[in-house]
């Protein structure tokens, strides 16, 4: 069902996005601006944005539109349309495009340097952009100019001209009339056209490198000033500029140098009321920290700098898109975003030059901006609607009925279409599909397409729903694979059994089997032992080395033989019911190694006792690798499974080292398709779900906005594998829990 978008809706990860699929374009909702926030449909927007570098292939006119390039020296590979296709992918709703980088191919002056127009197509191929922008759902803010017009060059001399067009009001006014008015006239209501941008951080033109300078500060306001009465006065889109950081925006410290771009300073120069920028955007790398002007540090917002509320938006227009602490940049990528969020900026925009420059990629920020649309979906989300969960899989009696339906995050009225196996099924456009007196010409792959106002369409994951005679079934086992140490190294499986008072499990630990073919693991633990504990540490089971009664059990199982006589440890027999228990592997004389640690349910009944909860925690990362644990689902109905990968929320037990931040991919082993991943578990709808879910399994709550990660899915029965790695790729301590909440 649509849900109603303020409320925070149920994120299923990493699926959010779904399936970007063509749809013909209807009327699309401009973003306009309401006090401190950009807004759509009647809602607040956050700029999920992305800076197309300043290369000289962002020039438009002339026959360059298309040279969008991505390797050096080639132009052929990519165009404007695939790349503004990749932005949608990764959840961006904004770019901010350059369309005159240095002023050297697009700007026509005559012999007394007044500019008398651009080079041919230049307006048009903006109009292209804009165009692609819609196709896509990615709002266009085009970038006029750029200090780079002002930089000395050796091949040409328009920077000269421009030098001179600044220190002149007339000259100013021929860019204004034969630039910028038609320009501007040219797309008065494009509704994927949500602002325009003067320059790229003008202030290097008085204040920067001396291959930089041509003019001063006055002049610099003054072309501003000039330039944004006009815009203002031919079109109601916003209007904005592109600080080169908080020093030229504030007056917080004492080397700053004021608000350049306050309509009272505007104003000082052009008196002219619509000589104002309708919201601000300033830039931040890492070499201006020594100026104190990080958007990026803890409480130092806009009100912070201002030294006042804002009275209208502020943007982080550029930063380093870099996931490493590199090339400039004092955070990650995925840091810069959530931290502008968090200070309450409207939207950052990390800088991309397809690795040109060293300062960030599209596949960088991609990691960042794919977050940030999973978790402020109903921020994020403008144009083209979000899957906030997936029509589940469902197992049906013949005769029997069910329905399928998805939550969706959108603005505007959405219209739906189910498909069958790829093919869209007659009369199904509501939100919700109810099949009814079912027979085996039901079963199939369902999908929900749905698409909003704005013609731009998502399609779901595929439901895969099986019509055949019920047979119930249960958590089967779980397997773990790490590597196993002493002390809090220790590879620790854990388990959780409900109904009657004992439990029948086969438990094994495994290193001298799986050194062999198919196997072929190496450095296993030379001679594993397996020992289970109750919370309070009462040691009920331990075993070295297994015996052979207990042969039959595994086969009867499906657990793979082991060799008589070998090193490792099996327990089959019966443990209490109804409380945590954990089982460690270890070497029987204190050496470390890899090993698989197994428990079975024994009980192959389905009614008494059952597993309701695996764990496994181990040390991943570094040498260690990723935690992989693996579970199975017997039966032929649907379970509800919550799954977690915890790290940060282990530290209040003391461990200390535990891993920082976590990822979660949960895998089909079978086909290895990923059924589902998450970084951060408030990524799903804000946790609320994922809330309620661990209350209901009894697991222990998750720490608001911790870095842990975790999924609610419903899997049909079979083979998973669970995979935990840290975002970072380093080590540390991490818990993997499976639990099973029932038969959906």
């Amino acid at each position: 069902m649509l849900r109603p978008l303020l409320s925070r809706p149920l994120l299923s990860a990493f699926a959010v996005l779904g399936t970007l699929v063509p749809a013909f374009r209807l009327s699309a909702q401009e973003i306009t601006i309401e006090g401190t926030q950009f807004m759509a449909y009647g809602e607040p927007v956050w700029l999920n944005g992305i800076n197309a570098a300043w290369i000289d292939w962002n020039d438009f006119g002339g026959g360059r539109f298309r040279e969008f390039q991505t390797n050096p020296n080639d132009r052929s590979t990519r165009g404007w349309d695939e790349e503004i296709a990749s932005y949608a992918a990764a959840g961006i709703n904004s770019a901010r495009i350059w369309i005159d980088c240095d002023g050297t191919h697009v700007l026509r002056y005559d012999a007394q340097g007044n500019v008398t127009g651009t080079v041919a197509g230049f307006i048009e191929d903006v109009g292209k952009l804009l165009d692609i922008g819609q196709k896509y759902g990615v709002y266009i803010m085009p970038v006029l100019t750029s200090f780079d017009h002002a930089r000395e060059k050796t091949w040409e001399s328009t920077w000269q001209n421009w030098r001179a067009l600044l220190g002149d009001d007339a000259k100013i006014d021929s860019y204004i009339d034969n630039v910028v008015i038609p320009l501007v006239q040219a797309y008065p209501d494009h509704p994927y056209l949500f602002a325009w941008e003067i320059c790229n951080e003008p202030e290097w033109m008085y204040a920067g490198d001396t291959e930089q300078r041509g003019t001063t500060r006055d002049r610099i306001v003054m072309f501003h000033a000039r330039v944004a009465a006009a815009i203002n006065k031919h079109t109601t889109k916003p209007v904005t500029t592109g600080t080169a950081g908080w020093q030229w925006m504030s007056s917080a410290r004492g080397n700053f140098n004021g608000q350049l771009y306050s309509d009272a300073s505007l104003q000082a120069q052009f008196d002219d009321p619509d000589a104002r920028l309708d919201f601000y955007q300033i830039h931040y790398y890492g070499w201006m920290q020594s100026q104190g002007a990080s958007p990026f540090d803890e409480g130092d917002t806009p009100t912070y700098f201002l030294g006042a509320a804002p009275d209208r938006p502020v943007i982080i227009g550029e930063c380093p898109g870099l996931a490493t602490l590199s090339g400039g940049a004092i955070k990650t990528v995925v840091e810069e975003y959530q931290t502008g969020w968090d200070n309450d900026y409207q939207g950052v925009m990390a800088w991309s030059s397809s690795g040109h420059d060293g300062a960030g990629t599209l596949p960088e920020i991609a990691v960042g901006t794919t977050r940030m649309a999973r978790k402020y979906a109903e921020r994020i989300a403008i144009a083209r609607p979000l899957f906030a969960t997936q029509p589940p899989a469902t197992t049906i009696a013949p005769g029997g009925a069910a329905t399928l339906g998805a939550d969706i995050v959108g603005r505007g009225v959405m219209t739906y279409q189910w498909r069958k196996d790829g093919s869209d099924l007659p009369d199904a456009t509501a939100a919700t599909l109810t099949l009814t007196a079912v027979t085996a010409t039901d079963a199939g792959d369902y999908t929900l397409v749905a698409t909003s106002p704005t013609g731009l369409s998502t399609e779901s994951q595929s439901a895969a729903v099986k019509v055949e005679a019920l047979a119930p079934g249960k958590l089967k086992n779980l397997s773990v694979l790490a590597h196993s140490g002493t002390g809090g190294d220790v590879l620790t499986a854990g388990f959780v059994t409900n109904g009657g008072t004992e439990a029948n499990l086969l438990i094994r630990a495994v290193a001298a089997k799986i050194q062999q073919p198919p196997y072929n693991v190496s450095g296993t633990l030379a001679n594993a032992q397996l020992a289970a504990f109750q919370p309070d540490g009462t040691e009920l089971a331990r075993n070295d080395d297994w015996a052979s009664a207990s042969a039959e059990t595994m086969r009867a199982l499906g657990a793979f033989d082991l060799d008589a006589g070998s090193s490792d440890a099996v327990f089959t027999g019966s443990l209490p019911a109804n409380t945590p228990v954990s089982v460690q592997v270890s070497d029987t004389s204190g050496g470390s190694g890899v090993a698989i640690a197994e428990i079975y349910d024994a009980n192959r009944d389905l009614t008494g006792n059952r597993l309701v909860n695996l764990s496994a925690r181990v040390r991943t990362g570094g040498s260690n690798g990723a935690l992989t644990a693996g579970f199975v689902i017997d039966g032929n109905v649907p379970h509800r499974v919550l799954v977690r990968g915890i790290g940060p929320a282990l530290v209040p037990f003391g461990v200390a080292d535990a891993l920082s931040d976590p990822t979660l991919r949960v895998v089909n082993t079978a086909t290895g398709e990923i059924v589902a991943a998450n970084d951060d578990w408030q990524d799903h709808a804000g946790g609320a779900p994922l809330v309620a879910a661990s209350t209901t399994a009894g697991a222990f709550p998750l720490p608001a906005r911790s870095l842990d990660a975790a999924v609610l899915i419903t899997l049909h029965p079979g083979s998973y594998t669970v995979v935990v790695t840290n975002t970072e790729n380093s080590s540390g301590v991490v818990l993997a829990e499976v639990y099973d909440l029932g038969e959906r």
